[in-house]
């Protein structure tokens, strides 16, 4: 069903109306949040969660697919408790993201912990660049900005163009008002090449659906269609991939891990290089939604082009 049926016809035809009241809508609902106190903001967020796990049954449903096919040995009970959770960490990964712009420098790093930093620190030392890579795990944006902030550094976010091109602006203008800068997807691989040649920071997200001739690898037990920028670059480069995710504390702030995914007997950009090295980041990936399932983006179609696991 389209959003917009209903809409008057005037809407229909000129899309820049609604690309404006699509953004000034989420321009004044982003400022009406950073009125309130961060908790309280938090406590709202889930409440909203829960009105939209029950509402939005198509993606409810989604949740529920993926969950019981990645967890099939679960109760029903177990499953709908991480669908239920997993839309909190959704709201919350986005409305913390809209709220950071009311907090300083200090205050953002210290909603998050660096665990083991040293993991970041032995990587730089190569000087080869770093690609750090996580998943819509945790909170993920702000995660990049907070790192960054604790590396006293900057990085470049490879990131997808929104079709709302205010909206678009007004997230990029987020993600950059400290450090890091934005490149999109289909214009990244010059800055890619030149940034880790400089042993800089490449950020990139690539834990959804791939299209269909892309590598195929296994993921909660599928072989599933995932991007393979990421294998190629490192490979490529010889830049180390970091798996970078945030774990949830009790009182609403963060854990950064960082774990290095192996790659010093991976020689050259090979296919087959390149498909093991994405087989290998992506199951470090899976490990951690195994340990935190409720953290991950389970309403996204990450299994729409699959093949059967003899294909390889």
């Amino acid at each position: 069903m389209s959003f917009t049926k209903g809409i008057p016809q005037i809407f229909h035809k000129n899309t820049g109306i609604v690309r404006r009241l699509e953004y000034i809508g989420l321009y004044l609902f982003s400022a009406l949040l950073r009125l309130l106190p961060y908790r309280i903001m938090q406590k709202l967020t889930c409440l909203l969660a829960d009105f939209s796990f029950f509402v939005l049954r198509v993606r409810r449903k989604v949740a529920l697919e993926n969950l019981r096919s990645a967890f099939p040995e679960q109760t029903e009970s177990w499953i709908r408790g991480n669908a239920r959770r997993s839309q909190h960490g959704l709201f919350l990964s986005m409305f913390e993201f809209l709220y950071a712009k009311k907090f300083t420098v200090d205050e953002i790093k210290e909603q998050f912990t660096l665990v083991n930093k040293a993991v970041i620190l032995n990587a730089f030392r190569r000087n080869r660049g770093v690609i750090f890579m996580t998943g819509h795990f945790g909170s993920w944006e702000f995660l990049s900005m907070a790192t960054m902030l604790h590396m006293q550094s900057s990085g470049v976010m490879i990131v997808k163009k929104q079709k709302n091109h205010y909206i678009d602006k007004m997230i990029n203008n987020l993600r950059t008002m400290h450090t890091n800068r934005t490149v999109y997807m289909k214009e990244s691989v010059r800055e890619i090449l030149r940034t880790l040649g400089e042993n800089g920071i490449v950020a990139m997200i690539a834990d959804q659906s791939a299209p269909r001739d892309s590598v195929y690898v296994p993921f909660f037990g599928r072989n599933v269609a995932t991007f393979a920028g990421p294998a190629y670059f490192a490979l490529r480069t010889g830049a180390p991939i970091l798996m970078a995710l945030s774990i949830r504390r009790s009182d609403g702030s963060y854990d950064a891990i960082f774990e290095e995914v192996k790659t010093d007997d991976l020689t050259g950009a090979s296919k087959e290089n390149i498909k093991e090295l994405t087989a290998r980041h992506t199951a470090v990936l899976e490990k951690h939604i195994r340990q935190y399932p409720d953290h991950w983006l389970w309403q996204h179609r990450r299994w729409k082009h699959t093949q059967p696991a003899h294909n390889g």
